[in-house]
């Protein structure tokens, strides 16, 4: 007879099956699939082009579809133009503090 603390509880692996399909959403592999062809695709794109510039864009076009690199330019630019309207207008701001205003402007925003 098997002792009681190796038996499994009946639940247990149907716990681990709802995990899996929760961390793996139908269709996620098949996805990632696609994305990474079309980052193959991009990347020999980029080797076959002529000059420096154009392999620039075509990095640039690839990594702007991505979430987080959307968010850190919208995040500089935020502080970009609050540092402007700090310096140039009749708040009349030094950098630092007009780096200061942008940045806390951010943080206390919501």
């Amino acid at each position: 007879p098997s002792s009681p603390c190796f038996t499994l509880h009946p639940a247990l692996p149907a716990s681990g099956i709802i995990a899996k399909a929760l961390m793996n959403p139908p269709g996620g592999w098949y996805k990632q699939l696609i994305l990474e062809e079309e980052h193959n695709h991009t990347r020999e794109a980029a080797k076959g082009s002529e000059g420096w510039v154009d392999t620039v864009l075509i990095y640039a076009k690839m990594y702007l579809n991505k979430n987080w690199v959307r968010s850190v330019l919208a995040l500089f630019c935020w502080i970009f133009v609050g540092v402007l309207y700090g310096t140039q207008s009749n708040q009349r701001m030094s950098s630092v503090t007009a780096i200061y205003f942008a940045i806390s402007s951010v943080a206390t925003g919501g």
